[in-house]
């Protein structure tokens, strides 16, 4: 349990620091609307995910201790959730996505999978049946999955977009690389 809640700390403070970072970096581009809808709506995602991880510490290490099979019911909050953070996470991506347009630096295939995401989660809160792909245990592991790539790939691509922009700024075009981008070069 010590463990869990040390890594979901350090897993909290680093997705909290992506949002903030992720919401200036929309800002720059004068989305400040699309900014602050994606960085509010991550946090809230931070917040439920965090909310899950001191629940999950609190319950199973009091309920473990006097019976391990006691336990069992905690983990229906995991099966569950999804049907909250697929709605938070959606106007995240979405936010992203319309910040995303052309010019911005970011790749128009980022905008696209942004969009396409956004769908995917935003179902996660419709996710009540008893079995197959709107099964919340299903969900449970979509949302989460799709949450983990875009955060990956977000980051990547505003990394990218910045070192662009920051040598394009500095007039050294032909160092900067261009595979992401979405601005030919001349």
């Amino acid at each position: 349990v010590q463990v869990s809640v040390a890594l979901g700390t350090a897993a909290a403070v680093a997705l909290i620091v992506f949002f903030c970072a992720l919401r200036e970096q929309l800002i720059e581009l004068e989305r400040t609307v699309a900014a602050n809808v994606a960085a509010v709506a991550g946090l809230a995602v931070v917040a439920l995910l965090t909310l899950n991880e001191v629940l999950y510490g609190v319950l199973s290490w009091q309920l473990a201790s006097a019976d391990p099979r006691a336990v069992q019911p905690v983990f229906l909050l995991t099966i569950v959730s999804p049907v909250v953070q697929g709605p938070l996470l959606a106007p995240t991506m979405a936010a992203t996505a319309v910040a995303a347009r052309p010019g911005s630096g970011m790749p128009p295939w980022y905008r696209i999978s942004s969009v396409v995401a956004a769908g995917i989660a935003a179902v996660a809160g419709m996710s009540f049946a008893q079995h197959g792909y709107f099964y919340p245990d299903v969900q449970q592991q979509v949302v989460g999955q799709l949450f983990v790539l875009w955060v990956l790939v977000t980051a990547v691509v505003c990394t990218i977009g910045r070192v662009r922009s920051a040598a394009i700024a500095q007039g050294s075009r032909e160092e900067v690389p261009t595979s992401f981008a979405h601005t030919p070069t001349p």
